[in-house]
């Protein structure tokens, strides 16, 4: 017996089956002993794709594609804690697709337009998910030249290899349980994340901060900007997006800003799989062993609402009390060497950040602006 959360209007026939609940108007749920497997499968064609690929910043029209319905969407949906609706399960379809074109990047540097490896990879991206025009986009590839049909062959080869992609996921659900898709957020500690109902736009900083995690080595990226701008939900969707990479993801929230030796324990205890960790007295001993850590394994460690320990207002910007080793800890995240990535969501510039804004490569900064326009009205008829 298989459960499926469909809406109405966009799976079920003109005339509803007895066990098919509606109005029309929002999702419900209905059990089927007889309903054919070949559905979802047909949907996943290249025409359907395409549908489903137009509609990449339409939520509520995503969510009510056929594709809605494949196990790993279900997956990621429950596992993300999207909201219910169409928005939700828009959301949770579109991280999916976003996931599996990134499984068409020849390697994990950074993209080459020049070779024709990376051509799926970027129609997709740069075409279906960032908006560029298909003009703008063959004079990227220098493709120019090439006739128009020649173009959308590439593309069409493009979309065939992301629905191989999505079919051998969708397989990968239907193994046993210890299967690599279903211990996809195994590794995932939220901590007090907050829940993030909805994501609108952002589509280049979230294509920017990716090409950084993707380069080496790249250990501390801070996220700025004013108060409720869209830092956490920003990094928040980034970590759906990228948690596949790191063997170990940690989310932090120094809002009621923690001593860094609370911190550090925390750190530690949940890197050791929560085993009984002998932790050191000193702090210069606990810096130690967690660098030990982050070394040891590839871990992304996001530590959000930095600005609690900083002084506001100030020329330079300062330490509250009692918080001034976190400089020494964000200095050594800089400086040394290790296979981590630190993340940090701040309305202020700490001072080790503002000392060493040409470190590109290890350090990179990026600032948030208010949403466009349109990105607003979007998250407006979401909410309501």
């Amino acid at each position: 017996m298989k459960t499926f959360i469909i809406r109405y209007n966009a799976i079920c026939p003109a005339k509803p089956p007895k066990n098919c609940q509606y109005p029309a108007t929002s999702f419900h749920s209905f059990t089927t002993m007889t309903q054919s497997p070949r559905t979802k499968w047909d949907a996943l064609s290249r025409r359907s794709m395409a549908t489903a690929l137009r509609a990449w910043h339409d939520l509520p029209r995503l969510g009510e594609h056929p594709l809605v319905q494949l196990d790993i969407v279900e997956h990621c949906y429950h596992q993300s804690h999207y909201r219910d609706g169409t928005g939700g399960y828009g959301l949770a379809l579109r991280q999916v697709l976003r996931e599996t074109i990134d499984l068409l990047r020849p390697d994990r540097g950074a993209p080459n337009p020049q070779d024709r490896q990376w051509f799926p990879y970027l129609i997709l991206l740069e075409q279906d998910v960032s908006g560029r025009s298909r003009a703008a986009l063959m004079a990227l590839l220098g493709t120019n030249g090439l006739p128009e049909r020649t173009y959308d062959h590439l593309r069409a080869e493009a979309i065939d290899r992301l629905v191989n992609l999505l079919r051998e996921r969708e397989l990968e659900m239907s193994r046993p349980i210890d299967s690599s898709a279903s211990r996809r957020y195994q590794h995932v500690d939220w901590g007090d994340a907050p829940h993030v109902s909805a994501f609108h736009g952002r589509q280049a900083e979230l294509a920017q901060i990716e090409g950084w995690l993707n380069q080496r080595p790249t250990r501390l990226i801070s996220v700025l900007g004013l108060g409720g701008v869209g830092k956490t939900a920003l990094a928040a969707q980034l970590i759906r997006l990228t948690a596949a990479r790191f063997e170990r993801v940690i989310w932090r929230s120094l809002r009621n800003a923690p001593p860094l030796a609370e911190l550090l324990a925390d750190v530690a205890q949940t890197m050791s799989n929560q085993a009984e960790v002998e932790l050191p007295a000193s702090l210069d001993d606990r810096l130690a062993l967690v660098f030990e850590l982050l070394q040891a394994q590839r871990c992304l460690l996001m530590l959000d609402n930095l600005e609690t320990i900083l002084r506001a207002g100030t020329i330079e910007c300062e330490y509250r009390s009692g918080h001034a080793e976190y400089g020494e800890f964000l200095r050594r995240v800089i400086e040394l060497p290790h296979r981590s990535c630190v993340i940090i969501t701040s309305r202020e510039t700490p001072p080790e950040v503002a000392a060493r804004k040409d470190a590109r490569g290890t350090l990179w900064v990026q600032p948030l602006q208010g949403l466009t326009l349109n990105e607003c009205r979007d998250l407006l008829k979401e909410a309501t």
